[in-house]
């Protein structure tokens, strides 16, 4: 998980220079089993989607750009939780965001948060999106991944030639 959260981050970095994101973990190494390519799109959107709040700001607030990920295990799984100082997530639509077509943006189809959701959610997870707890200005995105969740359970009875002609190719990742 650290080295696709790592690709996801320098992605971001690239296209945001301006704004620093950090990742912060305790974990040397864990076992996991997902899809590194949906994993990578999943958390690559969530980074462009804070990046974007924060370069989005016209209310006035001159604030440096910060995205935190901090990376944690529990008994249930993995955990990554991301962080932005932008106007975090309006009250009237964010119980709605992760529903298609949903979007806070202009120019925005709504379809990336859906599409997040989607992905974690096959893999036997959650996503919920806050406000930042501890009073400060910003967004909060907590995903929750089972440690073999819901992927694994779907190889469980498939041989390597059924899950690759679904087009499902399980890829073991380490932290």
């Amino acid at each position: 998980m650290r080295p696709l959260l790592q690709g996801a981050i320098f992605s971001q970095t690239v296209v945001s220079p301006d704004i620093e994101i950090e990742l912060e973990t305790e974990l040397e190494t864990a076992p996991f089993l997902g899809d590194e390519r949906l994993l990578g799109q999943a958390f690559g959107n969530l980074l462009k989607n804070a990046a974007e709040a924060i370069e989005g700001q016209s209310d006035g607030h001159d604030v440096s750009g910060h995205i935190r990920i901090i990376l944690q295990k529990d008994a249930r799984g993995l955990e990554v939780i991301i962080e932005d100082n932008g106007p975090g997530f309006p009250a009237e639509v964010r119980n709605r965001l992760l529903e298609p077509y949903v979007t806070t943006r202009e120019k925005g189809t709504g379809l990336g948060l859906a599409i997040v959701n989607r992905i974690i959610v096959d893999h036997g997870g959650s996503i919920s999106l806050q406000n930042r707890p501890d009073g400060l200005r910003g967004a909060r995105v907590r995903v929750a991944l089972p440690e073999n969740g819901a992927l694994a359970m779907q190889f469980e009875d498939m041989s390597d030639e059924e899950a690759g002609a679904e087009g499902r190719v399980p890829y073991p990742l380490s932290l």
